[in-house]
C-alpha cells in the first residue's frame, strides 16, 4: 500500500505546514526521526491473551500473510449458534491498542445478530509477527479482505468493512486502493479525519516535527467503492473529537449516513443506553444487506 493517490505530484505541491523554531520540536525530531511520531499511534499487546470461547463465542483460529509475507493473526467468529445462514461476514478493523481479544465487545452484538465476524490484528499486535507501522497495517487490511475472499463458506456477496478509531483511518485508505469484490457496506466510528490533527491535538506544534501527514482519512475517503458508508461519532468523544468523523463524512461521496451519537464516549460508545446505539448500527447493516 502506497497511498500514493494522495501524494503530491508535479503539478500539486506538498501541503506546507507552519513549523516555528521549537527547541522541544527540534529536540524530538533529533531523538526520534522525522517520522519517529508515527510509531505513537501504535500501543500493541504481544500474546495470546483470553479467546472467544472464554466468553461463550464459537471462534476458529486464523493464520495469513500479507503483502510482504508478515504473518497475521485473526479469529474467524461465525454467527451465533442456531443462525441457518449469516446475514453477512463483516471485517472488523480494530484500535491501536491491544490485540484481538480486547476488541470483542465491540462485534459481539453483530454476531449475535447472526452476522459472522473476521475480527484480527495487524503487524505486531497479538500473534501477529512484524512491527505496526503505517503502510505495514494498511496492507494488513487489504490481507484481511484477501484472506475473506478465499472462504468457501460464506456468502462473497455480502461483505462489510467495520472499524473504530485507528482501524478506521487503515480501512480507508485500504480501501482507497483495493475495492474487494462482493463489497457491501463500509463502517467507521470514532475515527479521526487526519494523524498530523490527531497528533497536534496530543502533543501540541511539536507533532509537526515527527509525524508523517500521509494516508488521511479526510484525503482518501472519495476514493474508497461506491457503495453506502456509515460514520458514526460520539458527540462526547475525549480523543478524537466528533469534528473528525463530520469531516470524513463531508468528504465523501454518496450514498453516506452521519450519526452524531449523544450517549457514549471514544470505546463505550456501542454499550451505553442498554445499547442504544449498537442498535442504530444493526439497523443500518440489516437494511444495508436486504
Amino acid at each position: 500500500m502506497s497511498c500514493a493517490a494522495q501524494t503530491q505530484t508535479p503539478d500539486q505541491p506538498e501541503k506546507k505546514v507552519e513549523k516555528k523554531g521549537s527547541l522541544l520540536g527540534l529536540t524530538a525530531k533529533m531523538l526520534m526521526g522525522k517520522k519517529g511520531g508515527d510509531k505513537l499511534f501504535y500501543m500493541p499487546k504481544k500474546g495470546k491473551g483470553r479467546t472467544p470461547n472464554q466468553y461463550g463465542i464459537a471462534y476458529e483460529d486464523v493464520f495469513f500473510q500479507s503483502a510482504d509475507k508478515t504473518k497475521l493473526h485473526g479469529w474467524f467468529l461465525p454467527a451465533k449458534k442456531g443462525v441457518k445462514k449469516a446475514k453477512g461476514t463483516i471485517v472488523f478493523s480494530h484500535g491501536n491498542f491491544g490485540k484481538v481479544s480486547r476488541h470483542l465487545g465491540y462485534v459481539n452484538g453483530m454476531i449475535a445478530s447472526g452476522y459472522n465476524v473476521f475480527l484480527y490484528d495487524y503487524r505486531g499486535f497479538g500473534q501477529s509477527e512484524g512491527e505496526a507501522e503505517k503502510l505495514g497495517v494498511i496492507s494488513d487490511v487489504v490481507a484481511a479482505f484477501r484472506y475473506i475472499k478465499t472462504r468457501k463458506d460464506i456468502d462473497q456477496d455480502k461483505i462489510i468493512s467495520a472499524s473504530q478509531s485507528l482501524g478506521g483511518a487503515k480501512s480507508i485508505a485500504a480501501l482507497a486502493e483495493f475495492h474487494p469484490k462482493g463489497l457491501r457496506g463500509i463502517v467507521v466510528m470514532n475515527t479521526f479525519s487526519s494523524y498530523r490533527k490527531m497528533a497536534l491535538k496530543i502533543a501540541g506544534n511539536t507533532a509537526n516535527y515527527v509525524i508523517t501527514d500521509t494516508c488521511n482519512p479526510v484525503d482518501l475517503v472519495k476514493q474508497l467503492p461506491k457503495v453506502p458508508l456509515l460514520v458514526m461519532h460520539s458527540e462526547n468523544d475525549q480523543l478524537i473529537p466528533c469534528e473528525h468523523g463530520e469531516e470524513i463524512y463531508n468528504a465523501a461521496n454518496e450514498p453516506k449516513t452521519f450519526m452524531k451519537l449523544k450517549a457514549g464516549g471514544h470505546n463505550n460508545f456501542l454499550v451505553v443506553n442498554r445499547h442504544e446505539n449498537e442498535k442504530k448500527l444493526l439497523k443500518w447493516l440489516d437494511d444495508l444487506v436486504k
